[in-house]
């Protein structure tokens, strides 16, 4: 009996033995088309698929032609395609009718182990990209079912992950992946989860994440709240790798009373956010108050979006207000549901210039902040400024001004391309204006250190680790997600090594040369 593989490369075997594919690509995607699609078919009909545009008498011939060449490959199993004067078909078995079985008999570990790859990973007509989504979809449920079944929280992640490599632009795949990522108790990886679906969605599709993955990630930025009338609990030891002396210098930089500015940068994954996630619970465990955003996308539609979120985060941390602060109304601008956090009625907007607007809006940032650091030290994170939109630039420039009576530290976060003129602008204003800007480059990780990293992350053999540990070159995210990827190899059908390292490595080498254009200033400006 025939049978066709049609998950990953096309291949035809009998028995054990594996048939020559035919030398004509059109006999080859008849073969697979009628192995997708089984029974009997019109010639007319099969015809038309393929040769759509030309007479049907010469649509015939072709097919003729394609199943003379498909029939004189197949050899002794030439049989099993059938060509009468009306009708095709081929007779067969096929991984796909497998899978379909598997599936309805309750056997998910066995279907899923049985998708090596994308259906006909290696034809693209419009009739296999519609079947590869159909199928992409029930792979993803199956996925889905079975990471919900799962024994442990990894396991789950792993089978999230998979279920998130079928569209990496899908963003419910991307939430699941990140809460399950989070329950295995791993945050950072969630972030990162995140981080490159934003710089998907923003250079593919020129779109910022939905409401909902922004919120979820927002979640997963903030430290976790203390229990009422304890102290904080102290954080536990660094989990970080090769970044002591980074650290101690950001802990120096940001200590309580500096007022200061700590600017993290570095290429994508190299640890930045890892790095701020440490201060940022070493500060809340000394009593400080913290909040943190992150920017979204560069030349996004809506401004001010980078304070938009971290007002929100901080209102979660701060005592209500005085009756007469007018900042949660004035807030309403950037954050809508502001107000309500507070028991307050959201304002009807009043009619005033567009000038006057903004500045009440920044000083009602300033007074936020103010009501923040009254009876604590405030540290802030601003991941990812070198993509946030001029807007909220030129408010960060504002509120550092006043950071000379406030007991607050800043950290950002950012990569050096692309350039931002008007971030470095800023910081050179801060300088001038006597404040604190400490710089902290974060480089490559030593080898020695990456393999530390891996070791924690997966279980390899010295080969792989070292196959890994090479390809990573210092990169810790890049490092850690090869590593979960190789071990998820290792234990089932996925993509091979050289496959891993090569695409992950490709998303870093595209982060480090991307350089877009600044948005103007809504309205000209």
């Amino acid at each position: 009996m025939l049978q066709v593989r049609l998950f990953g490369k096309l291949e035809l075997t009998v028995g054990d033995t594996t048939l020559p594919l035919p030398p004509s690509r059109r006999a080859c995607e008849l073969l697979a088309w009628l192995a997708l699609h089984p029974g009997e078919h019109p010639r007319g009909i099969v015809a038309a698929t393929f040769w759509p545009d030309v007479l049907d008498t010469s649509a015939r011939a072709s097919l003729r032609s394609a199943a003379w060449s498909a029939r004189k490959a197949l050899g002794p199993a030439g049989d099993a395609l059938v060509a009468t004067r009306d009708r095709v078909a081929l007779r067969c078995t096929t991984d796909l009718q497998r899978f379909d079985e598997l599936v309805h008999d309750g056997r998910l570990e066995a279907a899923a182990a049985l998708c090596r790859g994308p259906l006909l990973a290696e034809l693209d007509d419009d009739w296999v990209l519609e079947a590869r989504d159909r199928h992409a979809e029930r792979l993803g449920t199956v996925l889905t079912a079975l990471a919900d079944a799962a024994p442990t929280p990894q396991a789950a992640v792993e089978h999230a992950r998979r279920r998130l490599a079928l569209d990496p632009l899908d963003e419910a795949a991307a939430r699941d992946l990140m809460r399950r990522l989070a329950a295995a108790g791993d945050r950072p990886g969630a972030l990162a989860v995140h981080d490159r679906l934003a710089d998907r969605l923003r250079t593919q599709l020129g779109l910022a994440p939905a409401p909902e993955t922004r919120e979820l990630a927002a979640q997963l930025r903030a430290p976790p709240a203390a229990e009422p009338d304890r102290p904080a609990a102290a954080p536990p030891a660094p989990a970080l790798v090769g970044r002591d002396a980074e650290l101690a210098e950001l802990l120096a930089a940001t200590a309580p009373g500096r007022r200061a500015v700590a600017v993290l940068v570095g290429e994508a994954g190299i640890g930045k956010t890892c790095l701020a996630a440490e201060l940022l619970a070493h500060a809340a465990s000394g009593g400080a108050r913290t909040a943190s955003c992150a920017a979204l996308e560069l030349g996004g539609p809506a401004p001010f979006q980078l304070w938009a979120e971290l007002v929100r985060d901080l209102a979660d941390a701060v005592p209500a207000p005085p009756s007469n602060a007018r900042w949660p109304e004035e807030l309403a601008a950037i954050a809508p549901s502001l107000p309500m956090r507070f028991d307050r009625t959201a304002p009807v907007p009043a009619a005033v210039t567009p000038e006057l607007a903004r500045a009440r809006l920044f000083e009602a940032v300033v007074d936020m902040l103010e009501h923040a650091c009254a009876d604590r030290p405030l540290t802030l994170l601003f991941e990812d400024v070198h993509a946030a939109d001029a807007p909220s630039l030129e408010l960060l420039s504002y509120a550092l001004r006043r950071f000379d009576r406030l007991p607050i530290a800043a950290v950002l976060t950012r990569r050096q391309v692309p350039a931002r003129a008007d971030l470095d602008a800023l910081l050179h204003a801060h300088r001038a204006r006597g404040g604190t800007v400490t710089e902290i480059a974060l480089p490559p990780l030593s080898r020695p250190d990456v393999d530390a990293l891996i070791r924690q992350v997966a279980e390899l053999d010295a080969p792989t680790r070292d196959r890994v540990a090479g390809a990573a070159d210092g990169n810790p995210l890049l490092a850690v997600e090869s590593a979960r990827a190789a071990a998820s190899g290792l234990q089932g059908p996925a993509p091979t090594l050289q496959a891993v390292v090569a695409a992950a490595l490709g998303r870093c080498r595209s982060a480090r040369a991307a350089s877009p254009s600044l948005p103007p200033w809504p309205g000209g400006r």
